[in-house]
């Protein structure tokens, strides 16, 4: 089972965000033609810690600076940037 945001250090959600990238890019046709994410890719987002990037570890995040979070969000919008 996934470690929760909580639990994952900055560095441990970009690795995580970088294995989920490719299944992000193949379900971008999908994700474009519901105009929605969708729920088990959410899933994998949330498990990955990708919504709690930049909240401190006092209030449940990672704790990620802004470079940190700049790279997350280049990885995702490599594999889809709609």
């Amino acid at each position: 089972m996934p470690k929760s945001a909580i639990e994952r250090a900055p560095d441990a959600v970009l690795a995580a965000i970088d294995v989920l990238a490719p299944r992000v890019a193949e379900r971008a046709a999908d994700v474009e033609a519901a105009r929605r994410l969708p729920p088990d890719l959410l899933h994998e987002l949330v498990d990955a810690g990708c919504f709690r990037l930049l909240l401190p570890p006092s209030h449940g995040g990672a704790g990620a600076d802004l470079a940190q979070a700049t790279r997350a969000t280049e990885s995702l919008a490599r594999a889809d940037g709609s």
